[in-house]
């Protein structure tokens, strides 16, 4: 799904992808993409590890090549625009994982090189919903709706998702976070980007943007200081922000 995009900031995007699947001898065309004082963050090392500039940025696709990424397949699933940024969502395959894995990279671009790309996976933490949570507490909140209702779109079945969840609302933005990892529903609003959210009984069709794990903390800690009991030890369980799929959400005029 294209959204006006430049065909050649969409030939850029495929570029990084072809080379990251070359191996070591795309180092060069790799590298060659990024402004010489570009920041890359990644998720490969399990915490987001910041590279600023071109050596730093060279020196960990060098052993990244040649290591875990070794005989990586990319596909491109989606390029889109995100704030002024590009936003590309991908299938990552790589012999040493036993499954496909799932992400996305930000990508700010100036003069035809990356000056700024944020890169993040997928949780591989499944969410388990408690028995009394999934099938007694939840039902009653959408009954009664004294609590904010989420519906998403299910990725599969194409069947509205409806449940009750906290909702932030920090420095003028509208976030929604999993404390307890990977969802049905977090897989779901990655997927369709879209969803509505119900609110004192107002309805609102949101268009929803995942907020990269370097960025969370923030997020996070608000998120905690608002709706600490019942959630607290979930995050002290699972310290790593990129365990909590979180999501800015901004009405659809």
């Amino acid at each position: 799904m294209i959204n006006t995009i430049a065909s050649h900031d969409r030939i850029l995007v495929e570029q990084y992808l072809a080379a990251m699947q070359a191996g070591p001898g795309g180092l060069e065309a790799l590298v060659g993409l990024f402004d010489d004082e570009a920041v890359y963050v990644e998720p490969f090392s399990g915490q987001p590890q910041v590279h600023t500039g071109k050596a730093e940025i060279r020196a960990f696709f060098e052993n990244a090549l040649e290591q875990h990424l070794n005989g990586v397949r990319l596909t491109l699933d989606r390029l889109d625009l995100d704030v002024g940024r590009l936003r590309s969502e991908w299938t990552c395959e790589i012999p040493a994982f036993p499954g496909p894995m799932r992400g996305f990279d930000l990508l700010t671009l100036r003069e035809g090189r990356i000056v700024r790309l944020v890169e993040m996976a997928e949780s591989r933490v499944k969410a388990r919903t408690p028995w009394f949570v999934k099938n007694i507490l939840n039902p009653i909140l959408l009954r009664t709706g004294s609590m904010p209702i989420l519906a998403v779109r299910g990725r599969r079945s194409g069947k509205l998702i409806r449940l009750p969840i906290n909702v932030l609302e920090l420095n003028g933005a509208r976030y929604v976070t999993s404390p307890r990892g990977e969802t049905s529903w977090s897989r779901s609003l990655r997927v369709s980007g879209e969803c509505w959210l119900k609110l004192s009984a107002q309805e609102h069709h949101c268009r929803a943007t995942e907020v990269p794990p370097a960025e969370r903390g923030p997020i996070i800690a608000a998120y905690l200081e608002k709706y600490s009991r019942g959630t607290k030890e979930q995050f002290e369980k699972l310290p790593d922000p990129i365990d909590h799929p979180t999501f800015r959400l901004e009405d659809v005029s």
